[in-house]
């Protein structure tokens, strides 16, 4: 027996269909990180010219990738393409990748920070909302030589952004 499609279930539906989308361009990008940009860099601008769908996916994508090529061709999608959804998604990608370039940052300047500026320094690390899955991995700056009420502040805010993700 075939399940009654009402307008809430379509609509339900589709957000399921929204997640699972943005849950796998989030894996993609991720994964493509961890590439040569410059082999990568290529594929996503060219991509970037096809339908307003996959001009839009790519833009999710690409925000993974921090290249200055990259960056150039998000720009021109935000402020010249004909849809506002990939004017809108090139926007998004364009904050995200100067959040992870500040997070970069963060990472960079941690190690030599004294005590009080590493407990500050974790804390905007963790704000920013970083994943574990590459570069930006906390346990990157999480060493045996750090107090270990560092770790238990980072456990504890990943633990919780865990539960609020499911």
């Amino acid at each position: 027996m075939a399940a009654v499609q009402t307008p809430y279930t379509r609509r339900a539906g589709n957000r399921r269909g929204e997640v699972d989308r943005a849950s796998l361009r989030r894996a993609v990008g991720r994964t493509l990180r961890r590439l040569d940009a410059t082999a990568v860099k290529s594929i996503l601008i060219e991509r970037m010219r096809g339908s307003a769908a996959a001009r839009k996916a790519v833009c999710e994508v690409a925000k993974y990738i921090a290249t200055s090529e990259i960056e150039q061709a998000l720009g021109s999608l935000a402020e010249h393409d004909s849809s506002r959804e990939v004017r809108r998604a090139a926007l998004d990608a364009i904050a995200f990748q100067r959040k992870l370039a500040n997070v970069r940052t963060l990472f960079a300047v941690f190690p030599s920070a004294t005590s009080d500026r590493q407990w500050s320094l974790l804390i905007a690390i963790l704000d920013a909302g970083t994943h574990s899955e590459d570069e930006l991995w906390l346990g990157r700056i999480l060493v045996d030589s750090i107090p270990p009420a560092y770790e238990r502040r980072a456990d504890a805010t990943l633990e919780r952004r865990r539960q609020k993700e499911k």
